[in-house]
């Protein structure tokens, strides 16, 4: 509940857009009535939780509840704003994504879905693994109204890069020795080497999430989840239904093998560690080829329902291409933990998380080059 001037003038503000993009019962009580708690604060979003005091109850098909995200310091340019706002009600269209009861100016009212993110283990669980499979392929099929040319992934690995080598520390003697060592990395020759190795595996231009790790996947919780524990065709479509993708801050027109790549590497990535550095790492768990072609497989089905198949949709070809663009997933996370490490204030080993996406970077550039047979 608001303590002070500042969370009393938000909560009269999630008041009045609630009670104008909502309308029905929402008009019927004060701005005290309302249920109202900060769900969390940062540089991106403000998310707020509203809702309906218990003695009213909707009468017009107006939610209950409902999530208000304001806009924060990451989303003030008016063209990422313009995207979100784009992107949400494409995916609340599409039943991949929460219901949109309202866009405005500063923000926008979401639905408020009662659901837990993922956990690591979940993600390499079968029935769950074809869900994400086939959301996934038909979140590759949207057509968004935002530049399409595949320039994302390289736009951003040439930023971060330079980000990384630009960098000036206010004292060079208290740059801590892991950093040191990740900056004698030569990214500028890898970038080169990965230039080579994506020319000799073509790969769709699609629509893509560019970061589809278990934090960024809802998994419902209550009635739904425990129904589902009957593993019943009846109870998976229902589940089918709520397990929904979020947080498109990344997403962009992308190749589709990064999609795939980055999400078989997100397996060997917990990030449920209570202690330091705050996450578990098992580079042994980048799954086989048969745990691949399972999710590659429901994907293709997903796909070709939506349209005709084409040269590149084979399994041998999905592949491939998950496999090469896994190697620029180690590439551009290795990059963000260097940069993060040095601006962000949030509890997290950026340093030794990057240390590690560069062993994993090593040992998966050595599995590619024996398996391939890459003489260069």
């Amino acid at each position: 509940e608001p303590a002070n001037s500042a969370s009393c003038e938000m909560r009269d503000k999630a008041y009045e857009i609630c009670r104008k993009y909502l309308s029905g019962e929402w008009n019927n009580i004060s701005s005290d009535d309302m249920v109202f708690k900060t769900v969390s604060g940062g540089l991106s979003n403000l998310l707020y939780y509203c809702s309906l005091p218990s003695t009213h109850t909707p009468v017009t098909g107006e939610p209950s509840q409902v999530l208000l995200r304001m806009y924060g310091q990451l989303l003030e340019k008016n063209d990422t704003k313009i995207t979100d706002s784009v992107i949400t009600m494409l995916l609340s269209e599409r039943n991949l994504g929460p219901k949109l009861y309202g866009i405005f100016p500063g923000g926008r009212l979401e639905e408020y879905i009662p659901a837990r993110a993922m956990v690591c283990k979940e993600l390499k669980e079968l029935k769950y693994a074809a869900i994400i499979a086939r959301k996934l392929a038909t979140v590759h099929h949207l057509n968004v109204p935002i530049n399409k040319d595949p320039t994302w992934l390289y736009d951003t690995l040439k930023r971060w890069l330079k980000q990384v080598r630009d960098y000036k520390h206010e004292c060079v003697e208290k740059i801590p020795q892991l950093e040191k060592e990740l900056l004698e990395f030569d990214f500028e020759g890898e970038f080169d080497y990965l230039t080579k190795l994506f020319s000799l595996c073509g790969s769709p231009i699609v629509f893509a999430h560019n970061d589809l790790q278990e934090g960024n996947i809802l998994l419902p919780s209550g009635d739904i989840t425990n129904c589902v524990q009957m593993n019943n065709t009846k109870s998976l479509e229902l589940l089918d239904d709520h397990i929904v993708f979020i947080d498109f801050e990344f997403c962009a027109y992308n190749y589709r093998g990064f999609d795939l790549g980055n999400h078989f590497c997100e397996r060997m990535f917990d990030y449920s560690n209570p202690e330091w550095p705050h996450y578990y790492a098992d580079l042994n768990e980048y799954p086989d080829d048969e745990a691949k072609l399972y999710f590659i497989r429901e994907y293709l089905k997903q796909s070709n329902e939506i349209k005709e198949a084409e040269e590149m949709d084979t399994e041998d070809h999905l592949l491939k291409e998950a496999e090469f663009y896994a190697l620029a997933s180690h590439f551009l996370w290795t990059l963000w933990s260097i940069n993060n490490a040095r601006t962000s204030k949030i509890a997290f080993g950026y340093l030794e998380y990057g240390k590690t996406r560069v062993d994993a970077y090593q040992k998966h550039k050595q599995y590619l080059t024996a398996k391939y047979k890459l003489g260069f």
